[in-house]
């Protein structure tokens, strides 16, 4: 497994990441049309995403029961132990942990049989970039009366670039 870098170009802190990454089987279990809709949405993919990664390494002798680990979406995300031994099933957010600990150039990664879906909006275009405003028409000169205005050079470069996405 090769580094990972999160959806939105957030970059993991090299040899301390653990992703909690949903087997093939896992994805039947979705609600109806979640698949689809998550193909074709690649925010909503990021959310999802979010929810299986933390930052931190996490190998199977700290997956003990009632430990907490913080996804990036936020998530504080619970392990739950049941059973003892050879027997013990270890789970995250309800999804039981299947191959655990492969080592990454970048951290750990568990397969789980489930997708954790806690905290993630379903509803449809959640996830879209806020629209972008209108451009501006232009403003009526301002009344310089009572003195004089000065922007920073910063200010004025910033302007600039804005409208000239425009």
């Amino acid at each position: 497994v090769g580094d990972v870098r999160c959806v939105d170009g957030q970059s993991l802190q090299a040899d301390s990441t653990t992703i909690f990454a949903a087997g093939d089987n896992a994805f039947g279990d979705l609600p109806d049309g979640l698949y689809d809709t998550a193909s074709s949405d690649p925010n909503l993919v990021g959310a999802l995403l979010k929810n299986h990664v933390a930052q931190g390494v996490f190998p199977e002798a700290f997956l003990v029961d009632g430990y907490e680990v913080t996804m990036l979406s936020g998530l504080v995300a619970t392990v739950t132990v049941t059973g003892f031994g050879q027997f013990a099933e270890v789970s995250i957010e309800g999804a039981a942990i299947s191959v655990g600990a492969t080592i990454a150039s970048n951290g750990l990664a568990h397969v789980i049989e489930g997708v954790i879906l806690e905290g993630i909006d379903l509803t449809p275009g959640a996830y879209d970039p806020p629209p972008v405003a209108a451009p501006v028409a232009a403003l009526p000169p301002a009344d310089m009366s009572s003195g004089a205005v000065t922007v920073s050079a910063f200010f004025a470069e910033s302007v600039a670039v804005v409208a000239s996405l425009f």
